[in-house]
């Protein structure tokens, strides 16, 4: 025949005595009360209790209750139950030694897990910042690549540009419709001066500004070799319009042009600056005089 296991043999004995406890707490009323009898009744509520923290798992408090129980402990109880309560004890003693040292390992184990946590969730966070970072700088990359294509095609534009202007820039020499030999470099269509050009007039005359069919017009300026200047306006190569001659000896006029002479309101500077002169000119000649006497 099998031996019953330690534990199921004191379960068994547990078991007896709280039922043993019972039938005396159900009958202690009808009883005379006896104080042994009381402690005894005690002694097995204790117990039982006892049990049912053991049974459960809640060893500590199970050790505590026995404890208790052995305080009230009857002096005839069972030699035999002394030493299976002490070995039980004992064992309590050594199952929570071993549920502190566990609990001591899940304590250190839930820190290093506390701080594989929070570490996790740093290189998340870094991980996420730098995907930000990777998405914002594809996006300025993309955007300097559409602004370099776009400057790449600006470049060619201008490089066809010039090489047509290259090609409409000529030196050339003509005569204008005063039989003058013009020497001209500049901007050419249709093999003449047409747009902005330099050229020297019988080597008597530098004229730097714009011209149309081989004439100057438009806004340009004139230099003889005297030293005189003209900044104005042309017309089919003629002074026209409103300029300005500056005199050698440092006096000029400004005012209104027509086929080369003074023609419309005008007045005249003198070197320092003072105005001796205006009125309307009419073919080079001031019609009505407003000279103001020098004081």
């Amino acid at each position: 025949m099998k031996k019953l296991p330690l534990i199921q043999l004191f379960l068994i004995i547990a078991l007896g005595i709280s039922i043993l406890a019972n039938f005396l707490l159900l009958n202690r009323e009808e009883q005379e009360v006896d104080p042994k009898q009381v402690q005894l009744l005690e002694y097995y509520e204790i117990k039982r209790n006892a049990d049912s923290l053991m049974l459960s798992g809640e060893y500590s408090k199970a050790l505590e209750r026995y404890q208790e129980a052995n305080s009230l402990r009857p002096a005839t109880f069972s030699s035999y139950v002394d030493s299976m309560t002490i070995a039980l004890s004992n064992d309590l003693h050594d199952h929570i030694a071993l549920g502190d040292r566990l609990s001591n390992h899940l304590k250190k184990y839930q820190g290093k897990e506390n701080i594989l946590a929070k570490d996790t969730l740093k290189k998340k966070q870094m991980i996420s910042h730098l995907e930000l970072q990777w998405d914002s700088l594809l996006i300025k990359h993309n955007h300097h690549l559409q602004l370099l294509e776009e400057a790449e095609g600006k470049i060619a534009k201008l490089e066809l540009n010039l090489h047509q202007a290259n090609k409409s820039v000529l030196m050339k020499t003509f005569k204008n419709q005063d039989g003058v030999e013009v020497k001209y470099i500049g901007h050419t269509i249709n093999d003449q001066a047409e747009g902005y050009g330099y050229a020297i007039f019988d080597k008597k005359g530098f004229y730097e500004g714009h011209w149309a069919h081989n004439k100057r017009n438009g806004k340009g300026t004139y230099y003889w070799a005297n030293g005189d200047i003209y900044k104005g306006e042309y017309v089919d190569g003629k002074r026209s319009g409103i300029g300005t001659y500056h005199f050698s000896s440092g006096e000029k006029y400004i005012g209104g042009w027509k086929n080369d002479l003074r023609d419309g309101e005008g007045k005249i500077i003198d070197a320092k600056g003072k105005e001796v002169a205006s009125g309307t000119w009419v073919k080079d000649e001031l019609q009505k005089d407003k000279t103001k006497k020098k004081k």
